[in-house]
């Protein structure tokens, strides 16, 4: 059986020198760094020792890495409050401001306290 390496962008995906590249030839540690605060897509794991990156989600952030910060945040939310059983809190998220406030509220109150944080944050 033989194993062919990755690299580069293929199939719908790049590697951690391609997004390299493409976020401005930053270094492994700011990848890494801004994946973990969410400020960048996430990798995939690609085989044992491997991950690549989704170059749709790589494409959606390049033309607007805010809107995507507030897609991915408002994702996260809505999979949070469907996992502890809110689906109608979930089934309301909007990217509108005002309803988002509202909602923020709700979520408090109904006792989903940091999932009503992330979204009065994205409100503001």
């Amino acid at each position: 059986m033989s194993t062919k390496k990755f690299t580069g962008r293929s199939a719908g995906f790049s590697d951690l020198k391609t997004v390299k590249q493409r976020i401005g030839n930053k270094s492994t540690a700011t990848v890494y760094r801004w994946t973990r605060s969410h400020l960048l897509p996430a990798p995939v794991k690609t085989g044992p020792n491997s991950v690549a990156w989704r170059n749709a989600e790589l494409d959606e952030w390049e033309a607007d890495p805010e809107v995507w910060r507030i897609n991915y945040t408002l994702k996260q939310v809505e999979n949070s409050l469907r996992n502890k059983g809110a689906h109608y809190l979930a089934d309301q998220i909007t990217s509108d401001p005002e309803s988002l406030i509202a909602l923020a509220e709700e979520a408090m109150q109904g006792g989903y306290q940091e999932d009503g944080a992330a979204l009065a944050e994205l409100a503001s």
